[in-house]
């Protein structure tokens, strides 16, 4: 870590406090000297919101789902509603949109904070990002296939679930209505956003300190938060079913110490599914036995429980290949961490070096593509 990393590690391990009455933990956002240079952003916060709003116009399924999730918001004590009285205390604005996934289990339409939205010059890079403490993508896939029995689970809105302190919140604000014929309200977010510079840092933090606090009495669901978590999704696996199920037990709990929930819970084992509760696993599938295991996305790649085997989608286009940009965009697209298929893309990629040493345009016709 440099220098700045530790002293933020130092005033965030200081600053951090359990907060009884929310049953969450309660951080400091770490800011830079530029924070005093912030300005007045309402006039491109309200811009953005009216883009969104002609979203709407054309998207009516989508303004439902986006208001309705603001109300979950709301309801879940995300948000609050700034007071009139308190408008003027307001520091800066986020932009946010929605981004539509339809790939999604769940949460298939997010709303996007923009944390790193610029307004004359000034933006939330007046936040410092803090350290990486994120583990090796490749080492927790690693961990993951040691052993015969394997669980896999997700932390619900890992962000959400770390509240800020009262004084950083005033940075944290936005504007929003459900009626564009209204004047839009201010909001303020008490929770880390998705999209924050720093959320990263402050979730992974909260949940090792947290962690840190059960290491005799769960040491390996600690192990897994540690060192087989990758920001939301922890992954493991053990000898034996006996094991896995009294893992999954002892993860819930630590994380839920942490006012967290573990959900999507996933096995190749059936015995393991079957003590796990219909709502809490991935896809709410019903285990008759171990054929009916689903198949799902773990860190990028796709996982058939039934089978116990790794899979990796190419979609490659019906006219792949026309140019040497088009061949580019077909290789990058392959997410392969394990290397599980590098002695066929090596081959993809010699190509690639030849159309280099050829002076071939990005855009010219290849021959011989068939």
């Amino acid at each position: 870590m440099s220098s700045v990393d530790k002293q933020i590690v130092k005033e965030t391990t200081e600053s951090i406090r359990w907060c009884s009455g929310e049953k969450r933990f309660q951080v400091t956002i770490p800011w830079n000297k530029n924070k005093a240079e912030l300005v007045n952003n309402y006039d491109q916060a309200y811009k953005i919101l009216q883009n969104t709003e002609r979203q709407f116009e054309k998207k009516p399924k989508l303004r439902e789902t986006y208001v309705e999730k603001m109300q979950q918001y709301l309801k879940k004590n995300y948000i609050v509603k700034v007071h009139d009285g308190d408008r003027m205390n307001t520091k800066w604005l986020l932009p946010h949109f929605p981004v539509v996934n339809q790939l999604k289990e769940t949460t298939k339409v997010r709303i996007v904070f923009d944390g790193s939205a610029s307004y004359k010059n000034c933006s939330l890079d007046a936040i410092y990002q803090g350290p990486n403490l994120q583990q090796n993508l490749l080492k927790v896939l690693i961990r993951f296939r040691m052993n015969r029995i394997v669980i896999v689970c997700d932390i619900e809105e890992i962000f959400l679930q770390v509240e800020m302190k009262p004084e950083d919140r005033t940075y944290f604000r936005f504007l929003w209505r459900d009626n564009p014929r209204e004047s839009p309200e201010i909001y303020e977010f008490q929770r880390v956003i998705f999209g924050g510079r720093a959320s990263p840092f402050l979730a992974q933090f909260v949940a090792r300190f947290n962690a840190s606090r059960f290491q005799n009495e769960f040491p390996r669901a600690v192990e897994t938060i540690e060192k087989s978590t990758y920001m939301d999704d922890s992954l493991y696996s053990v000898g034996l079913e006996e094991e896995a199920v009294e893992l999954c037990n002892h993860l819930t709990h630590v994380w839920g110490e942490a006012g967290m929930v573990a959900r999507k819970w996933l096995s190749n084992s059936a015995e393991v599914m079957e003590v796990i509760p219909l709502d809490k696993r991935a896809g709410n599938v019903e285990i008759k036995d171990s054929s009916s295991l689903p198949t799902s996305k773990t860190l990028g790649i796709v996982w058939d429980a039934n089978t116990d085997m790794l899979r990796l989608k190419i979609n490659i286009p019906k006219s792949v290949c026309g140019t040497k940009r088009e061949f580019l965009r077909v290789v990058s697209s392959v997410f392969d961490p394990l290397g599980l298929v590098s002695p066929m893309l090596i081959l993809a990629k010699v190509m690639m070096q030849e159309l280099w040493m050829k002076k071939v345009e990005w855009d010219e016709k290849l021959e011989g593509k068939d």
